[in-house]
């Protein structure tokens, strides 16, 4: 029945002890941010760096009207110098330092440089390669050795999980959708027989997901909108990725309860959690699937490229026993 008043914006830890002389402590961390002039919550906005092969870079996940200075964020790509950020993936709008009024995605622009000596270098490295390692091979054209994700980019081709998009694109970048991951678990069943039609009015028969979707569902792993609809298309936010694999995982029956123990309030967005994913987001947080962001967020309504779909299910497949 206590009753807490904030006197100004920023994050405090709250414990409470019990008063019946058992010693008993619960804590929770509350954080309370300014109001808008408004008078209602604020405006935050995402900015996504896509480095065009580059190293990874964090979102930015800031105020309304902040100001960015796109100076501060250079990223690295070996063999390439670094021209500039642009707000198309054609190059054709250079940015400059912006206040943030929407969500905005800036595109790296990279020139080469030295390639006559990065021929040399890159036959030396192939060679060593060759000679010490078994698994350095290239699985697609888009996917470098560079990149953050080629780890698991070639695990999952290597294991069966994924398989690129034709012409050997993976497209890193791509959106991940809702009916691909009821694919991949599908097809890590063996793609087992099914009976009957979709009960989901946007999941046609015949498509190549169709029999992943009803199989999927059949067995409690996926599930639909209550307008009666899958979602097909639709790519699926990180708390619905987290959902059914833990779901997949109990169908298994792997042991989840480590998810019970896990804490996650601390993320500053925790509270944007669906009810219904918040264990599952527990669930993921404690095995590794699933990490917070830079910013102290963990992002639970963001959504997942194809890169990054292939790094949670190797976290999945090496972790959950």
């Amino acid at each position: 029945g206590g009753k807490v008043t904030a006197v100004k914006a920023g994050t405090a830890i709250i414990t409470a002890t019990a008063a019946d002389g058992s010693r008993l402590e619960a804590q929770c961390t509350v954080t309370v941010r300014k109001k808008s002039s408004g008078g209602g919550s604020p405006s935050y906005y995402i900015v996504t760096f896509d480095t065009n092969g580059g190293d990874d870079m964090d979102k930015l996940i800031k105020l309304e009207e902040t100001e960015i200075d796109i100076d501060d964020y250079i990223p690295e790509k070996e063999g390439y110098e670094f021209v500039g950020w642009y707000l198309d993936e054609d190059f054709e709008e250079k940015a400059e330092d912006m206040k943030l009024t929407g969500d905005v995605t800036l595109y790296a622009k990279w020139e080469k440089i030295d390639e006559e000596e990065k021929e040399d270098t890159e036959e030396i490295e192939d060679t060593e390669n060759t000679e010490n390692t078994e698994n350095t091979e290239i699985y697609f054209s888009d996917v470098s050795q560079n990149d953050w994700f080629y780890e698991a980019v070639c695990y999952c081709a290597e294991n069966g999980i994924m398989s690129g998009v034709g012409d050997s694109i993976f497209a890193p970048n791509a959106p991940f959708t809702r009916e691909m991951l009821a694919v991949v678990i599908y097809n890590a069943e063996g793609r087992p027989e099914v009976d009957g039609r979709s009960p989901f009015a946007d999941v046609e028969q015949g498509a190549w997901y169709t029999d992943a979707i009803i199989w999927a569902n059949k067995n409690g792993i996926v599930a639909g909108y209550g307008d009666g609809t899958y979602g097909v298309g639709e790519t699926i936010t990180r708390e619905q990725f987290a959902s059914i694999l833990y779901r997949y995982a109990q169908y298994n029956g792997y042991d989840v309860s480590v998810g019970e123990d896990t804490n996650i309030l601390s993320y500053l967005d925790a509270f944007d959690i669906s009810g219904y994913a918040f264990p599952a987001m527990q669930w993921a947080c404690a095995e590794g699937i699933l990490s917070g962001m830079g910013d102290g967020t963990i992002l639970p309504q963001g959504t997942a490229t194809r890169a990054q779909a292939a790094q949670m299910l190797m976290s999945f497949c090496e972790n959950i026993k």
